[in-house]
């Protein structure tokens, strides 16, 4: 194939797969799952170091407790897959728009899923085995993957780097 003889050519060469607004809702898992399975196929006939999710990978949330059971679903369903993955949080992800009180313009923090929750059911399996650095404390968007043998670190970044927090009236 193609990437075969661009890693023969090129040891050091990096590949991976690059998925984004995955937007998962309960009844389009086979959608997921199929994503996967041609990331595992391809993975079977050349190296590929690990998929990244670049955001919006749920969607359409309703409350806090909806999204976090969510979350804990895709990321169970990533476990199901033999292939590392880095998954970035998007603004779907973190659910807060679903909590947006137009008559206040106010969003609601009761509706928002943590980025410490988040990562936590992402990389319940994959931390310690992936060479994956997020910051001490978990609040920030943001990771890096360094792949030493090839001489490569891979930065993910979210677009909206800002650390929820209550306001103390409940809102964000």
């Amino acid at each position: 194939s193609a990437l075969t003889a661009l890693q023969q050519a090129h040891p050091k060469a990096a590949t991976f797969a690059f998925l984004t607004d995955q937007h998962f809702h309960y009844n389009s898992e086979h959608l997921v799952r199929h994503n996967l399975q041609a990331i595992d196929e391809v993975a079977k006939a050349c190296r590929v170091e690990f998929a990244a999710f670049g955001g919006d990978n749920i969607a359409e949330n309703g409350n806090g407790t909806a999204a976090l059971n969510k979350v804990k679903y895709f990321g169970n369903i990533l476990r199901d897959y033999g292939i590392r993955k880095a998954v970035v949080m998007g603004n779907h992800d973190d659910n807060s728009l679903s909590g947006y009180q137009s008559d206040t313009g106010k969003y609601l923090a009761e509706y928002a899923v943590p980025q410490d929750q988040f990562y936590a059911h992402m990389y319940r399996d994959n931390e310690n085995v992936f060479n994956i650095h997020m910051d001490a404390h978990r609040d920030k968007l943001y990771f890096y993957i360094d792949l030493p043998s090839q001489q490569i670190r891979f930065i993910f970044l979210n677009v909206i780097d800002i650390p929820m927090m209550d306001d103390g009236t409940g809102g964000l």
